[in-house]
């Protein structure tokens, strides 16, 4: 579950699998374990709408044990039809309540811009969720290889 994706510019990728709140839970009890010094930024793609309506709560406590939560859209199941009564705009706005430095991004554009405004050496970040959210690596990777190069210089 727990995979390292890639490592560059003082900066890891990992992904895991986690889709409940005791597992993210779990999993930021690893990170804070195992890189206490590092800063962690967790893009969370929630599954499933009754998942994240029933766990609601729970989603953002759990997250604010992170250093940034990017917050996407719920991945959906073919199996139940969209909730307008839980998003990821209302999830991150819970996590903020609950004392977190959470941000929504609709989609991965947005998600690689803000990586882009503050993505730093001696982050770890991981992608989480049981939806697609995997597809996405190749954006984050982009990002990180550029973390610390001087914008005039030739790439």
């Amino acid at each position: 579950r727990f995979e390292m994706i890639f490592t560059a510019n003082s900066i890891t990728l990992y992904d895991d699998y986690a889709h409940h709140p005791d597992q993210i839970k779990a999993l930021l009890g690893l990170l804070k374990e195992n890189f206490p010094q590092q800063k962690t930024i967790v893009i969370f793609q929630p599954h499933t709408y009754s998942r994240t309506k029933k766990f609601l709560s729970d989603f953002a406590k759990n997250l604010t044990a992170c250093d940034h939560c990017l917050i996407m859209d719920i991945f959906a199941s073919a199996r139940e039809p969209n909730d307008p009564a839980v998003s990821g705009t209302i999830l991150t706005e819970k996590i903020n309540q609950a004392g977190g430095r959470a941000f929504y991004c609709r989609g991965p554009k947005a998600m690689a811009l803000w990586l882009k405004q503050n993505l730093s050496a001696e982050s770890i970040v991981v992608t989480v969720g049981a939806g697609n959210i995997f597809h996405w690596h190749d954006k984050i990777i982009e990002v990180i290889k550029t973390v610390g190069k001087n914008e005039n210089q030739p790439k």
